[in-house]
């Protein structure tokens, strides 16, 4: 998840557009990433920050002793995110898999026809509820804002389905710049192909898809998108991107979590938004991790394997590092170039 920081507090006028998102607001610069300010802001948030929340490369040894990886990636285009450091590009060039959260090559030729169609991106309007009434004019005028610069029509919005939407605020304006090229995710899925790899992904490619359209979860779909929406504050923007990156460069993903919750509750408001970022990251993170886990644990045993999925998904109780240890295998930090020691 990218930030949403304090900046989100303040109040944005509607836009017509995002003429405001320029590769200026989304270069890599101030404020201080400096290892003494992230300490600070590492001790300030004592007790709130999540356990093994630094770090992105993890050593992982099974019972038998053999020995794969995971690595937490940021779901981004910037070149300074796709730089991946030495010692992961040495890891992917020797995987026998690379595990990324799902495979997003299609299976076959119908797969790919019926993406294309996208008839599951639009609801059908007979016997639903008024669409999308639980935005707030605010929340609504920054995905109209998106939907303009991306040449949709702002009145189709009421016409996405849950999971459609959920994937279109996932969309970042600062990868407008880079949309040529591919997310970091998606660099170590070549590169590892390239080197002989197999990509097994951990869940099938449509299960975010499916859940999120499943009923009984829409509140969490709800709750997710919402908190995704609150990423295309124009105010946030100003700060967002040289912060987030900053972090999680340095490998303080436990502080990038902090800052997302700690907004979010600023935001929402103390009980709301504890409930929004408690849902959505029940669902998200911890029930995935689950599923991610039971899938890959017999490769695990075989060694081999690099583990791809984003960086949320390692730090706290229910992150992926402690409920490998859970499971019997030992984790154990590796430092990479540029991250805090």
């Amino acid at each position: 998840m990218r930030n949403i920081l304090i900046a989100m507090l303040l109040s944005a006028a509607p836009a017509a557009a995002q003429d405001w998102v320029t590769p200026e607001v989304c270069a890599i610069g101030p404020p201080d990433l400096s290892n003494a300010k992230l300490y600070a802001d590492i001790g300030a948030a004592g007790d709130a920050l999540p356990v093994n929340g630094v770090g992105r490369l993890w050593r992982v040894e099974a019972p038998g002793g053999k020995v794969s990886h995971l690595w937490g990636s940021m779901h981004d285009t910037h070149p300074k995110i796709t730089a991946v450091p030495r010692q992961l590009q040495q890891i992917i060039k020797k995987a026998r898999i690379v595990a990324p959260e799902f495979d997003p090559r299609p299976k076959s030729r119908a797969e790919i026809t019926q993406t294309l169609k996208a008839e599951d991106r639009w609801r059908k309007t007979d016997g639903l509820p008024s669409p999308h009434d639980w935005l707030n004019p605010e929340e609504r005028s920054w995905i109209e804002a998106r939907m303009t610069a991306l040449a949709f029509e702002p009145e189709w919005l009421d016409y996405f389905t849950l999971p459609a939407l959920f994937e279109f605020v996932l969309s970042a304006p600062c990868m407008d710049f880079n949309y040529a090229f591919q997310i970091q995710d998606y660099e170590i899925m070549q590169d590892a192909v390239e080197a002989g790899a197999t990509i097994v992904g951990m869940e099938p490619s449509d299960q975010i898809k499916k859940d999120l359209s499943d009923p009984k979860r829409r509140a969490t779909a709800i709750a997710a998108i919402r908190l995704y929406v609150g990423y295309l504050n124009p105010e946030a923007y100003q700060m967002e991107p040289p912060l987030a990156f900053g972090q999680y460069i340095k490998g303080a993903i436990g502080l990038m979590m902090t800052d997302d919750r700690a907004a979010a509750l600023k935001y929402f408001g103390a009980e709301e938004g504890a409930r929004i970022w408690g849902l959505t990251q029940a669902y998200l993170v911890d029930e995935r991790n689950r599923g991610f886990l039971e899938t890959i644990a017999p490769e695990l045993q075989r060694g081999g394997v690099l583990m791809v999925m984003g960086a949320f998904h390692l730090p706290g109780d229910t992150g992926m590092v402690a409920i490998l240890r859970d499971a019997g295998f030992t984790v154990t930090r590796v430092p990479t170039d540029g991250e805090l020691p």
